[in-house]
């Protein structure tokens, strides 16, 4: 089994497996009839039977936003880290996660730019996978001039300011 959270559900439709969406907003209609089970909630409180379920979880630009309060759900400043709690609780022993976190900076700390986007860095990114039992084991940057290049070259594409994100910097993170 595999579960998507809020990613476009075209994206991920293409992996031949059974598959779980998630999102907090309601599917459109061209979204209900692909053959996936689509599960209407937050990625904060996801189904307690799904406990170790899926071999496979994926996101893409959702953790960023989790807990902004733009998307239907409550503001809650901690939601990513609930949001990562609850994917290591759902993800099988042994299953993999692709997590594509929203824009990533090269800076010492993650970037809040209010209830926008938050920014994140691989040394918090590590430490909050870390803490919920998950281990990276590999990742990359996606920056809008170069295209995918290896974490080392992040603070590269920032255009000098080390704190500010280029918004066409995305990060990815493998874990498993």
């Amino acid at each position: 089994d595999a579960l998507d959270i809020g990613s476009e559900l075209f994206q991920v439709i293409a992996l031949a497996v059974t598959l779980t969406f998630v999102d907090i907003r309601a599917p459109r209609a061209t979204e209900t009839d692909l053959g996936a089970t689509i599960w209407v909630g937050s990625a904060c409180a996801l189904p307690p039977e799904w406990t170790g379920r899926f071999d496979v979880v994926t996101s893409s630009c959702v953790l960023c936003h989790a807990g902004d309060g733009r998307y239907d759900d409550a503001f809650d400043p901690t939601a990513d880290r609930t949001m990562l709690a609850e994917i290591a609780r759902v993800r099988a022993s042994g299953g993999r996660l692709l997590l594509m976190p929203g824009p990533v900076v090269a800076g010492p700390r993650p970037v809040v730019l209010y209830n926008e986007h938050r920014a994140y860095t691989f040394p918090w990114l590590r430490e909050a996978l870390g803490r919920v039992g998950c281990r990276v084991t590999g990742t990359a940057v996606y920056g809008r001039r170069r295209g995918w290049v290896a974490e080392s070259e992040c603070a590269a594409l920032t255009d000098g300011d080390s704190w500010l994100p280029d918004f066409g910097m995305l990060g990815a993170v493998k874990v498993g």
